[in-house]
C-alpha cells in the first residue's frame, strides 16, 4: 500500500513538472510578440503605458493603427528574438605572401585571406523598450535641411520635419535677399509599431543661387516656432570644407562630443556620413533616441549635440546596422522590428541610383515579414526604397558617389557595374570625384576578412580617376597609401572565393608623404569610423607587426572624425580627435 501511494506521489509530481516545462516552453516561445526587454531585464506592458502613445488623439489624427499592445522583442546572442539560430560564419586562415619592390619605387604585393578574430566593437546594448516623453513644442523631430531628390538642382533644397500627428497649420518660409518661393508640402505619416505616430512634412525651397546662404522659419498659426540659416549646395570653383565621421548614432557620450566638436570648431558646408547612423538595427526608434537628438539638437553643449542637421547639407551611405544586420550574414525581421530600415524615412537623398523594384529579391535590403508589415513600411519609404542605396550628386568641384556594400549587394552584375562606371565617366568635369561606403575594401582589421566585396569596384575607381575613398565599419581611423588593385580570378572563372573573400595584387605608392610629395599614384582610401561607436578592441592599432602593407597610418585609441577642405586643385585632410587635437593630416594636389 505504501508504494503505491508514492508511485502515485511521483506520477503526479513528474505530470506536474512536465505541464510546467511545457507552460514555459510556450510562455518562451511567444517572447515575440509579447514581452518586451527594458535594458534592465524586467518588462512593460504596453496596454497599461499610456507614455508610448502620442497624446491620445494622435491616432484618430492620423489613422495610423492602434499599436499600444505591441511589445520590444527579446532575443538571445545565440538566436534571433524569434527563436531561429544564429548561422555562424566560417573562416579562413591563409597568410599573405612577402611584398616586393619595383624598379620605380612602388610596392607590389598579393593579398590573400585573413583569419577573421572575435570583435565586440559592434556589440551596443540594445535599445530599451521606448518610454516616450513627448519633445517640447509641435515636433517629434525638428526641422532638417537636406539634399533633396534631384542631385542636378543646385537651387533647390528640402526642408524636412516630423510634427506629432495632432499638430497642424505649418507653413515654411523662407529668405536671402529676397523672398525665395516654398512648395506646398509632401505629407505623409510614419505608422508604425515601436515608435509613437508622427507625421512626415517636405517643403522644397527653390530659387536658390549655388552656393547662397539662406533663412528659413517655420510658423504654426501665425506664430514662429522654429528658425535656422543653412546654404545651397556650391558651384564649382567655390572652397569648401566637408567633414566625415561614420558609426555615430549608438548615444554615447562621446557621440554627443563628436557632434559639437564639429560644429563649434569646424562648421563644415558639408557632412558625410559613412554608415552606421544608429545602432543596433537602423530602426526609427533608435534615430529619434540615439541620432537626432544629437545631431539635431537646438542645444549646442558637448554633452548634447549641436543643430548640425538644420543647418548642414548632410548625407549618408547604408551600414550594416543601418539595414539592421548585426552581422554581415544576418537578416532581421519587420515582425520583430517594424520600424526597421529607418533611413528610407529621416532622410531626403537623390534618387538617382539603379535600383528601382522594391519587392526585388536581390541587391536591396532584405523585407522579410508579414505583408502587412513590409507595406506599411513601403507606404512610409515611398519612392526612397530602395533607390536612395544607391546615389550620386556634386557639390563644388566635388562629385560624390554613395555606394550600398552590403553582402546583399552583388557588385559582379553588369547593371550595376554599368551604371558605377556611367557615373564616373560623366564626372570627369570635376576636379575631385570621392566615394562613400560603409565596409572598407582595404584595412588591417582582423575581424573583416570576409566583408571586402568593394574591391570589385577598385579598378574602375582606378581606371576614372577616383581620389579618395571614404568608408567606416572599423571602429577607427585608418589611411592607406596610394594603391592600384587588381583582381585575381579563381580558376572557375569567378572573382569572390568559396569564403566570400576578394584577393588580388597590389601596387603601392609608398614614394606619397602628403607633405612633400602631394601627387598621389592610386586611390587613398580612408576609414574614419571612430565617431561615438565603441572604439575597436582587437589592438591592432599598437600591434603594427599586423597592419597590410597598405595601411599607412591606424589610429584606433581615440574617437576622431575627418576634415577635408577643398580650394581649387588642393586638398588639405585632417583626422581630428574629439579633444580638437589634429591626429594625422595630409594633402593631395592635382
Amino acid at each position: 500500500m505504501g508504494k503505491s501511494i508514492a508511485l502515485y506521489i511521483l506520477l503526479l509530481v513528474g505530470n506536474a513538472a512536465f505541464l510546467f516545462w511545457v507552460w514555459r516552453k510556450t510562455r518562451k516561445s511567444g517572447t515575440g510578440s509579447k514581452t518586451g526587454s527594458d535594458g534592465g531585464g524586467s518588462t512593460r506592458d504596453h496596454s497599461t503605458d499610456t507614455s508610448s502613445k502620442s497624446d491620445g488623439s494622435g491616432h484618430e489624427t492620423c489613422g495610423c493603427p492602434d499599436f499600444s499592445k505591441w511589445r520590444e522583442p527579446t532575443g538571445t546572442a545565440t538566436h534571433f528574438p524569434d527563436g531561429r539560430p544564429r548561422p555562424k560564419r566560417s573562416a579562413d586562415g591563409v597568410s599573405r605572401s612577402a611584398e616586393s619592390r619595383t624598379a620605380g619605387g612602388d610596392v607590389v604585393y598579393h593579398d590573400s585571406p585573413d583569419k577573421p578574430e572575435k570583435n565586440e566593437a559592434d556589440t551596443e546594448p540594445p535599445v530599451p523598450v521606448p518610454v516616450w516623453t513627448r519633445p517640447e513644442g509641435p515636433f517629434m523631430v525638428p526641422p532638417m535641411v537636406q539634399i533633396g531628390r534631384d542631385e542636378t538642382r543646385l537651387d533647390c533644397v528640402e526642408i524636412l520635419f516630423f510634427p506629432h500627428p495632432d499638430q497642424h497649420g505649418f507653413t515654411v518660409g523662407a529668405f536671402s535677399d529676397r523672398q525665395l518661393a516654398v512648395s506646398e508640402p509632401v505629407a505623409s505619416s510614419v505608422c508604425l509599431e515601436g515608435v509613437p505616430p508622427h507625421r512626415r512634412l517636405a517643403f522644397t525651397v527653390s530659387g536658390l543661387k549655388p552656393g547662397e546662404k539662406f533663412k528659413y522659419w517655420v510658423t504654426q498659426g501665425g506664430k514662429i516656432v522654429f528658425e535656422a540659416e543653412s546654404r545651397a549646395r556650391l558651384p564649382k570653383d567655390t572652397p569648401h570644407r566637408i567633414v566625415i565621421v561614420g558609426d555615430t548614432g549608438n548615444g554615447s557620450v562621446e557621440s554627443t562630443r563628436i557632434a559639437h566638436r564639429i560644429y563649434t570648431d569646424f562648421k563644415p558646408d558639408l557632412l558625410c556620413i559613412t554608415g552606421d547612423v544608429v545602432y543596433m538595427h537602423g530602426r526609427a526608434s533608435e534615430y529619434l533616441r540615439r541620432f537626432l537628438p544629437v545631431y539635431n539638437s537646438r542645444v549646442v553643449e558637448p554633452g548634447v549635440g549641436a543643430p548640425l542637421l538644420s543647418e548642414v547639407l548632410t548625407f549618408t551611405s547604408l551600414g550594416n546596422h543601418c539595414v539592421g544586420k548585426t552581422e554581415w550574414f544576418l537578416t532581421p525581421l519587420i515582425d520583430v522590428y517594424p520600424d526597421l530600415h529607418a533611413h528610407f524615412m529621416y532622410w531626403s537623398l537623390p534618387l538617382n541610383g539603379p535600383l528601382v523594384d522594391p519587392r526585388a529579391s536581390k541587391n536591396i535590403p532584405e523585407l522579410r515579414g508579414t505583408e502587412e508589415r513590409i507595406k506599411r513600411f513601403l507606404a512610409v519609404a515611398g519612392e526612397r526604397f530602395p533607390r536612395m542605396g544607391n546615389y550620386s550628386f556634386p557639390n563644388g568641384d566635388v562629385f560624390w558617389l554613395v555606394l550600398d556594400a552590403n553582402a546583399y549587394m552583388d557588385w559582379t552584375l553588369k547593371e550595376l557595374r554599368d551604371w558605377v562606371e556611367q557615373e564616373l565617366a560623366g564626372a570627369q568635369s570635376y576636379k575631385w570625384k570621392f566615394v562613400n561606403f560603409h565596409q572598407p575594401g582595404f584595412s588591417s582589421n582582423p575581424k573583416h576578412g570576409q566583408e571586402k566585396r568593394m574591391r570589385l569596384l577598385a579598378e574602375m575607381f582606378q581606371q576614372y580617376g577616383v581620389d579618395v575613398v571614404f568608408n567606416g565599419h572599423c571602429h577607427y581611423y585608418e589611411r592607406s597609401y596610394p594603391l592600384k588593385f587588381k583582381v585575381d580570378v579563381q580558376p572557375d572563372g569567378s572573382v569572390i572565393d568559396k569564403d566570400g573573400y576578394v584577393g588580388g595584387e597590389f601596387a603601392l605608392d609608398k614614394t606619397y608623404d602628403g607633405e612633400t610629395v602631394t601627387k598621389p599614384d592610386g586611390v587613398i582610401y580612408v576609414t574614419t569610423g571612430a565617431g561615438g561607436a565603441k572604439l575597436d578592441p582587437s589592438g591592432i592599432h599598437w600591434r603594427t607587426e599586423d597592419w597590410k602593407p597598405f595601411t599607412h597610418k591606424l589610429i584606433g585609441d581615440r574617437h576622431s572624425f575627418t576634415v577635408c577642405d577643398i580650394d581649387g586643385g588642393t586638398a588639405t585632410l585632417r583626422q581630428i580627435d574629439m579633444s580638437g587635437k589634429e591626429i594625422d593630416k595630409f594633402v593631395i594636389t592635382k
